[in-house]
């Protein structure tokens, strides 16, 4: 006996998208087990499943899940003859004015009711109607005249809560009565928002919560009392009795209705307009162009706990780089991932062996692939956000500053009183340098496109700059410009421009011994062709991306630089861009693609509960599990300051792991005891 099994493969058809073949299972005797006659292999792309996704309705699903509460026309019953029971305060009976109608019998209600078991019992009653909704609290207006100030006041004969009382002292004995029990009827005035309206509703809106009572006696005592609530039009200069004893008799069989317009209008449930903004990411189905790229919902997979070495971002700004724009339009030298790396965000998951982060930290650094609500990155290329920056301003530093700081820090040494020659001064690298260039002493000159760039540059103290794009021109300036200070040569060049023959231009340029650093991808000189041309130029190229994937703690090193810099006054925030959201992140890479940018592009992703440092959020229920994963959400989009209100101060048990989580965060995390 053996378990030996073989496979054969006969091949039908192959491209470079599918194979079609034929395929056997065979023992080690030669006999068929199983036998396949077309196998096709097709490629599937992100953009086929999103498609597949969207036509079976999956797409999306979270859309379908919000709803909002509409007022739909309803028909109205045939009439039918009514005898009404009108309950309420003496004050607001006398001014209801129903005594007159002889279809309604109008009694005082008191707090203790005990009158009210033999009223309900007297007649079989169309309905009870508790008059004491129509009155209003603000002591401005009511249904039918301006309440006494006393009576509205907190604790007053028609404060909210009184109402609320009566409205309990009713259903208590109505509920008594079982199947004999009538219907009640909670009538308030302008208490409903209507969608539709177009006027300013004016009335008695305190009062709605007589329909939250409602509907905690309907959910928690199905079927032991039928309650109505009738909100009437405070638009309409009639009283309420009129408009009222008008719709009563053909009221139908609904729970919740509005008289707008002498109109009935019942509550109902429908597709809500708002946006769901759930997690999504920018998704690039394949490259050659940007237009190409679409917002889709994010995979659940993508909040996986971290493993060792990593780190779970909430991510909040992504800063682009021209990186980007070449990576989706498949001009990016070898494969350099999926776009987006800078970033600024929240850390929301930790693997083990990170010590210099904590859960809730704001940090910046890079996450390749960051195009998205969540991404996960190797821990040592983040660091902590600088605490006076914005994510935005952080997100447009790490790459920049770590070019800079390596090309004219560690490698050229730019030293006081030499010169600099910053191609492409108006983006990213070129502010950043001009800011080191500054904070050591050197002198800059500068090339830029646009004429509003150099206006942009001179106004950062830039006195020397010619032209980005006309090679010719930017020659014979920087000539002339040397002359002029009868110097012979610039000390450091940062080149990133290859067009036009500007490196052979800017080595012209480079006095003797001078250093040559190229940070640009496309186009760029060897190290043999600069030794051929001038053996005394020190020449490096700058590969930020290449230390990010071989030396990531030396990146780190850098990042943490960078926060040492800022304490010293040597580093500001530079300009920059925003596109606010991931839906306008082809808008923003388009705009770097034209290079119509001063400084950096910026996609942000903002707090989906508009959170903000600056605030303590308060939760009653705090420690209850709904408390408890809300709490952990409002950190990670972005709360520093929580204070969770508890009864007896514990939390729940089946919430043990979002709640050690919270204890670990960096975040002032309150636990206050009291009973709401």
């Amino acid at each position: 006996f053996s378990i030996g099994v073989l496979s054969y493969f006969q091949l039908i058809d192959f491209t470079d998208k599918s194979t079609v073949f034929r395929s056997w299972l065979l023992n080690d005797a030669g006999e068929a087990l199983l036998y396949f006659d077309h196998v096709h292999l097709q490629e599937v792309r992100d953009e086929h499943i999103q498609k597949t996704l969207q036509a079976s309705g999956r797409q999306g699903m979270e859309q379908h899940l919000l709803y909002d509460v509409t007022w739909r026309p309803a028909e109205p019953q045939a009439a039918a003859t009514s005898r009404w029971l009108l309950l309420g305060s003496r004050s607001a009976l006398q001014r209801l004015k129903a005594k007159e109608d002889p279809r309604c019998r109008c009694a005082e209600l008191d707090m203790e009711g005990q009158d009210l078991p033999a009223l309900l019992s007297e007649e079989a009653w169309t309905a009870v109607i508790l008059a004491d909704g129509l009155m209003a609290t603000g002591a401005s207006t009511s249904a039918w005249a301006v309440s006494p100030a006393d009576s509205a006041a907190p604790g007053g004969e028609h404060s909210d809560v009184s109402v609320l009382e009566r409205a309990m002292v009713l259903t208590k004995a109505a509920a008594k009565l079982g199947s004999k029990a009538p219907l009640v009827v909670l009538p308030t005035y302008g208490a409903q928002p209507v969608a539709t309206e177009q006027k300013k509703q004016r009335g008695a809106p305190d009062h709605s919560g007589l329909w939250g009572f409602a509907r905690a006696v309907r959910m928690e005592y199905p079927g032991a009392l039928r309650i109505q609530c009738v909100d009437l039009d405070a638009c309409k200069d009639s009283d309420a009795w009129a408009q009222l004893c008008t719709v009563l008799p053909g009221l139908p069989e609904e729970e919740e209705m509005a008289i707008r317009d002498g109109e009935i209008r019942t509550a109902k449930l429908a597709r809500s307009a708002l946006k769901y903004t759930g997690a999504v990411r920018l998704n690039m189905p394949a490259r050659g162009s940007i237009a190409g790229m679409r917002v889709v919902p994010q995979a659940t997979s993508a909040r996986a706990a971290a493993a060792p070495g990593m780190a779970q971002l909430r991510i909040r700004a992504v800063g682009l780089n021209f990186r980007d724009v070449l990576n989706v339009m498949g001009l990016y030298p070898g494969d350099p991932g999926p776009p987006g790396a800078d970033c600024g965000g929240t850390v929301i998951s930790l693997g083990d062996k990170i010590p210099h982060l904590r859960l809730a930290e704001d940090v910046f650094g890079e996450s390749p692939g960051c195009l998205s609500t969540y991404n996960t990155s190797s821990a040592a290329l983040l660091s902590p956000k600088p605490p006076s920056w914005t994510y935005e301003e952080a997100c447009c530093m790490p790459v920049i500053f770590v070019t800079v700081e390596e090309a004219l820090g560690d490698v050229a040494k730019l030293k006081r009183g030499e010169r600099v020659l910053i191609h492409a001064a108006a983006g990213g690298v070129g502010l950043v340098a001009i800011q080191y260039a500054a904070f050591v002493g050197a002198e800059v000159y500068a090339t830029a496109g646009a004429s509003e760039k150099h206006e942009f540059l001179r106004g950062l103290g830039v006195k020397y700059i010619t032209s980005s794009r006309n090679g010719q021109k930017f020659e014979d300036d920087m000539k002339k410009l040397l002359e002029e200070q009868r110097v012979d040569g610039i000390d450091v060049v940062l080149n990133s421009l290859s067009h036009d023959d500007y490196i052979p231009r800017s080595l012209a340029l480079l006095r003797k011994g001078g250093r040559f650093l190229e940070i640009g991808k496309r186009g760029i000189w060897s190290h043999e062709q600069m030794f051929e041309a001038r053996p005394d130029v020190m020449y490096e190229k700058i590969a930020a991306d290449t230390m990010m994937e071989k030396e990531p703690w030396r990146y780190n090193a850098y990042l943490k630089r960078l926060l040492h810099r800022v304490d010293d006054g040597g580093l500001s925030p530079i300009n920059m861009h925003t596109f606010d959201g991931m839906e306008k992140g082809v808008a923003a890479l388009q705009f770097l693609q034209r290079a119509s940018n001063i400084g950096k592009v910026v996609i942000t992703s903002p707090s989906r509960l508009l959170c903000s440092p600056k605030q303590m959020p308060v939760l009653s229920g705090g420690l209850g599990a709904l408390g408890v994963v809300t709490a952990q959400f409002l950190v990670e989009e972005g709360c520093k300051a929580l204070c969770l209100l508890s009864r007896n101060g514990q939390p729940a048990k089946d919430v043990g792991p979002q709640w050690s989580w919270l204890q670990k965060c960096a975040v002032d995390l309150r636990v206050q005891k009291c009973d709401v």
